[in-house]
């Protein structure tokens, strides 16, 4: 029960954020937005903490989970310290830099995370992918391509703006260095899919399928930004739909992190 309850948290979370962007406007919102995502992206530190600590000193999984959460953790901190105290004290352009810097730290640490539980269950445990070879690299090689499709138009925008040496918008930093990250992070969504398909029947499955959910979360965020000017999305509505998903994102590495905990609680108990 607990489990299905960390499925449908996120979303009623994120429902919850598309209220207030239906009931605030122009400026509240916006302040709004600031406040929920510092949460959020600390509740997923937290998440991503709660895991690794349930692992022994210098454990493989602890950590894959430590770099999850510390990625939400800088991302938080950049949010706090370099959106609206220190652009007054040192400068926009130096402030979105340093911003631009922590993202991009924040994004090779949360590559390196995925990446390690992406390859957990069959490169060091030695688990196979269910079903046919041909079918698993369809899937990569469709992963792989809408993540390209998504991704790429936003990094593409954020490169042009900083190659022009356009500093002052923190998007065209941020955006890009996240986008950057994201494109390589998110082209793991298959094998973290595959690993959680493998494992199917058990409570094992949980913190894969909510890794799913975060990549893919992700992922839609980042396509809601690349392809918002050509659907013509005001910027109040990819401020309200792209926050959906970064919301979603975010809780859904909590539940990530709990059900990992969980289940090594369990574990122990029965030791």
């Amino acid at each position: 029960m607990k489990y299905r309850l960390l499925c449908v948290i996120p979303l009623a979370f994120g429902l919850i954020h598309l209220f207030f962007y239906f009931l605030l406007s122009g400026q509240d919102f916006s302040h709004f937005v600031y406040y929920e995502i510092i949460v959020v992206k600390l509740l997923a530190f937290l998440g991503g903490l709660a895991a690794a600590v349930k692992f022994k000193r210098g454990d493989y999984l602890r950590f894959a989970w430590l770099y999850i959460g510390g990625s939400t953790l800088l991302y938080a901190i950049s949010d706090i310290f370099f959106v609206s105290i220190m652009p007054n004290m040192i400068g926009i352009t130096k402030s979105n830099i340093i911003r631009g810097i922590l993202v991009a730290i924040g994004n090779l640490i949360f590559i390196i995370g995925i990446w390690m539980l992406a390859r957990t269950w069959t490169s060091v445990v030695g688990l196979s992918f269910p079903g046919r070879l041909w079918a698993k690299r369809l899937i990569i090689g469709a992963a792989i391509l809408v993540t390209l499709f998504l991704v790429v138009p936003s990094v593409i925008r954020g490169l042009q703006g900083s190659l022009s040496g356009n500093f002052g918008t923190w998007d065209l930093i941020v955006n890009m260095v996240s986008g950057l990250g994201d494109l390589i992070a998110l082209s793991l969504i298959a094998p973290i899919l595959l690993t959680a398909l493998a494992l199917r029947g058990g409570l094992l499955k949980w913190p894969w399928l909510f890794l799913t959910c975060i990549l893919g979360s992700w992922l839609i965020y980042d396509g809601v930004h690349s392809w918002a000017p050509n659907l013509g999305l005001s910027p109040a509505e990819i401020l309200g739909y792209a926050n959906f998903f970064r919301v979603v994102a975010c809780l859904y590495t909590v539940s990530a992190g709990l059900s990992q905990r969980f289940i090594m609680e369990g574990f122990h108990r029965q030791k």
